[in-house]
């Protein structure tokens, strides 16, 4: 079974490109969603996030407290690597099961940090999208409600878009409208099936 990967820095569109990917038969699993989940009311990272960084990151609700967790993160290296050491091994624990079950489409799955990692190796196909760096700022600030200085710190936190894009098979820029980026989905869509199927 062909392995393909989708990556790319925050706020580059990976979401919505694999929106359009999904609409045109491919079965994608993001690793965003997977972390989300087992962050959840009773997920799989709650109870070693609790041990690790207290009840302050816990929500009423028994969910992890994101915008908490990540403002402690961000801010330290150090506590960064101990909250990877909880979820990473989770996240291809869940990657790896997916993988292996029947596919309609083609599997793709979306690692933000895939480089970060040290898993490209494990992808026949790796699918980069980069966007100018203040349009990463202006959607972290406008969508995510981070600061100018939080959206700083967050894209410091991961390897350069251009270095990820020398690493890559194919690389979608994603500077214009939704409408550019559905085509690109189309462009990368007819060489995935033209490689793969």
């Amino acid at each position: 079974m062909v392995r393909i990967v989708i990556t790319g820095g925050i706020a580059c569109g990976k979401t919505l490109f694999c929106t359009y990917l999904s609409e045109l038969g491919f079965d994608v699993l993001d690793c965003d969603f997977v972390v989300h989940t087992l962050e959840s009311s009773g997920g799989a990272a709650v109870a070693p996030i609790k041990r690790a960084f207290g009840e302050e990151v816990i929500l009423r609700d028994g969910s992890v407290d994101r915008k908490k967790l990540g403002e402690i993160v961000f801010n330290d290296r150090k506590q960064r690597e101990r909250l990877n050491a909880i979820i990473h091994p989770l996240v291809e624990e869940s990657v790896e099961q997916w993988l292996l079950n029947t596919h309609t489409g083609i599997p793709v799955v979306v690692i933000p940090l895939l480089f970060e990692l040290g898993w490209e190796h494990r992808y026949e196909c790796i699918v980069t999208l980069v966007s100018e760096r203040q349009l990463q700022i202006n959607r972290l600030v406008n969508t995510r409600g981070l600061t100018v200085q939080e959206a700083e710190i967050r894209l410091a936190a991961q390897m350069s878009a251009s270095e990820k894009a020398l690493r890559s098979d194919i690389v979608v820029i994603n500077n214009g409208s939704a409408e550019a980026l559905r085509k690109e989905a189309q462009r990368v869509s007819r060489l995935l099936k033209k490689r793969y199927e």
